[in-house]
């Protein structure tokens, strides 16, 4: 205050004419505009001592910045060294910066300024206030640190925006002093969601503060009142070191603010989404573990399944078309965790899980797994039973999800000797530095989003769904194809309504013939699913082969006519011609042309004789295939595609050393693949 009474004393010499100054910021209205720094001569210099303007506090170093005049009403700001701490508005100064009018400049950790030029007024941007507050150059800083809420913000947000705002210059004065006292603890300022905090599904953030050990990277989470707390005591013992007291930095652990025992940490949540359970399926997936920031940091294997109150797992034949079938039933439902993946080897000192279940008051957690290593089975099963459904019950199956939470243990390891030998402030150089390097742009990017789940549930939704509705409305069809000259109107209504109502049974092939056939759902519905419950109930050998029989014909027509079977089969067909590099891929760059018969043809393009041959057990296998499939196209009204199958093994190799087919009906490729 005194240097800038005297610089203000010599500026009144020159009152009659306009030069540029520092006004300094103050959180209390009353006390911005007070001190002011005239720029009298053309180098200013900024530091501790021997300067222009002298600044003391917390990270100010002896020759901090220099102002510099380019022409007679331009400055531009230099650091004086390389880890000098300067911000303009906002934003740290790398090298130097024109200053223009209501610039917004911090020196150290809480030295805040306005740049004001009365000779170039009209550079400022347009969209700055006519007065530049304290707090608007709090905001400013918070904004580029990533706090920024916006405009029109609720009561909560503002909430927020409030803690931030008061706890950005307590935080940056904390960081300032663990760098003098050489502590090896950086805090920063987090926005934890509510849902991961608490571990059930609420809307919100919280603010919490992060202290991190710089030497074994161990984490804490403090609340805000937590943090000033501390922080008036870490200021009274920085204000003991300053006094002369050398024996504050050798304090005991249990006396020094900066330290805190280890403990659990959160390392992220994986949220597992239930719209299956309100229609009676079973959900299974690798659930992405999400930290605060959206990054993935593991994988968690999660299995839903509806059940009974003893634990065994129903099928999909008690898929219901609307939720509102479960009101006011009994209702039973398994969560099972198969396996977990970190993805960082730091937290290789155990996992422990923990989750809750609607309206729940404790948790249901898991031992400690994952010691010495990053993956684990889980293998824990728990049962839920419902005695009724009610809205609230459904409600939550809809919308909600259940949350687990991941926590990693932490140990007070002993760092790398040669840390100790960095300071704090070295420590947090080299992390920006590694910062800096990993902000360009990566071919694969870890960030993962909590929703992923809900959306991969509601595809196996849907598409199980769409199967049972493909298959009533080809029903339909054939049944008005049926009923096309037959006019007893009462009838057909009757059976119309009895398919368009039932929410279909999932017909059971036995063994022998599912291993024959591919793998495809057939749903009966009206009449027909009545008689299949009625015979099923009676377990009469015969019906059974009856219906078998039915299996292997509409499954052969729901190959042919489905459109989603045949995206499937196309899918896994390229998936199975992707063979090693000594064997030979299909496709229309090099697959030699065929006739409707079967039979090649020659290519206009020059090519290199492929010497492709068949085996007479490939052409025996072959003969079967197409009598099969001739078989039964005459079975099936004589439809125009025959059964296709690939010959491989299940690990994708050739079965003994003879050639093997791939076979296919007609206008499909033939090819023997060596």
């Amino acid at each position: 205050l005194k240097n800038a009474q005297i610089n203000e004393k010599k500026s009144l010499q020159h009152s009659d004419k306009k030069v540029p100054y520092l006004a300094n910021l103050n959180e209390d209205p009353m006390l911005s505009y007070i001190i002011l720094h005239y720029f009298n001569t053309d180098v200013i210099t900024i530091g501790s001592q021997n300067s222009t303007i002298c600044l003391t506090g917390l990270n100010i170093l002896e020759k901090h910045a220099t102002i510099r005049a380019i022409d007679s009403c331009k400055y531009e700001l230099i650091a004086a060294e390389p880890g000098a701490r300067i911000k303009v508005n906002g934003y740290n100064l790398n090298g130097s910066a024109q200053l223009r009018h209501k610039d917004r400049v911090l020196f150290g950790a809480n030295h805040v300024y306005v740049y004001l030029n009365p000779l170039n007024e009209k550079e400022a941007l347009p969209d700055l206030p006519s007065i530049i507050s304290w707090d608007f150059a709090q905001k400013e800083i918070a904004k580029a640190k990533g706090y920024s809420l916006g405009n029109n913000l609720t009561v909560d947000q503002e909430e927020i925006q409030e803690k931030i705002l008061n706890l950005l210059p307590l935080l940056s004065e904390v960081n300032a002093i663990s760098e003098e006292l050489n502590k090896y603890r950086t805090f920063e300022i987090v926005l934890m969601p509510m849902s991961s905090w608490e571990g059930t599904a609420v809307k919100g953030s919280k603010v919490l503060i992060k202290m991190r050990n710089l030497l074994n990277q161990n984490v804490w989470y403090w609340d805000d009142e937590r943090f000033i707390n501390r922080s008036y005591i870490i200021k009274e013992h920085y204000q003991k070191f300053l006094d002369g007291d050398e024996e504050i930095l050798y304090i005991s652990k249990d006396d020094d603010p900066f330290w805190e025992p280890v403990e659990e940490v959160l390392l992220g949540t994986a949220n597992v989404f239930l719209q299956s359970l309100a229609y009676s399926l079973d959900f299974a997936d690798e659930i992405c573990i999400v930290d605060y920031k959206g990054l993935e940091q593991g994988r968690l294997s999660v299995n839903l399944c509806p059940c009974s109150s003893s634990g065994k797992v129903l099928n999909d034949e008690h898929f219901i078309d609307e939720p509102e079938e479960l009101l006011n039933r009994p209702y039973s439902f398994k969560i099972t965790m198969r396996y977990i993946e970190i993805s960082d080897e730091r937290h290789n000192k155990g996992i422990r899980i923990r989750y809750k279940v609607f309206n729940e008051s404790e948790f249901t957690e898991t031992n400690v797994i994952c010691r010495q290593a990053v993956c684990a089975n889980v293998k824990q099963s728990r049962i839920i039973t419902v005695p009724s459904i009610d809205k609230d019950w459904l409600d939550f199956f809809r919308n909600s999800c259940i949350i687990f939470q991941i926590f990693a243990l932490q140990e007070e390891s002993k760092p790398n000797t040669g840390l100790f030998k960095m300071t704090t402030r070295d420590l947090k150089r080299m992390e920006q530095k590694q910062d800096n390097t990993n902000l360009m742009p990566a071919v694969q990017s870890n960030f993962a989003s909590p929703s992923d789940s809900k959306l991969k549930s509601e595809l196996a939704l849907l598409q199980n769904k769409y199967n049972r509705l493909e298959q009533k409305e080809k029903r339909i069809q054939q049944l008005c194809q049926d009923w096309e000259n037959n006019h007893d109107f009462q009838k057909f209504y009757k059976l119309l309504s009895a398919i368009a109502f039932s929410s279909g049974t999932k017909l059971k092939s036995s063994a022998i013939v599912a291993n024959k056939e591919p793998n495809v759902d057939v749903y009966l519905f009206g009449i027909e699913e009545q008689e299949y419950t009625k015979d099923i109930e009676q377990s009469n050998s015969d019906k059974q082969k009856h219906w078998n029989e039915y299996y292997r014909k509409v499954a052969l027509k729901q190959r042919r006519s489905s459109v989603s079977f045949r995206l499937n089969i196309k899918s896994d067909f390229a998936n199975i011609l992707q063979l090693p590099s000594n064997g030979r891929s299909l496709s229309s760059e090099n697959t030699d042309k065929l006739n409707q018969n079967g039979q090649k043809t020659p290519d206009d393009r020059s090519q290199a004789p492929s010497p492709v041959t068949s085996s007479p057990r490939a052409k025996k296998k072959l003969n079967q295939e197409s009598a099969r499939g001739n078989n039964d196209q005459s079975n099936e009204n004589k439809l125009p595609m025959t059964n296709s199958k690939a010959i491989l093994n299940c690990n994708g190799t050739m079965d003994g050393t003879e050639n093997e087919t791939f076979s296919s009906e007609k206008h499909s490729t033939i090819c023997i693949i060596q």
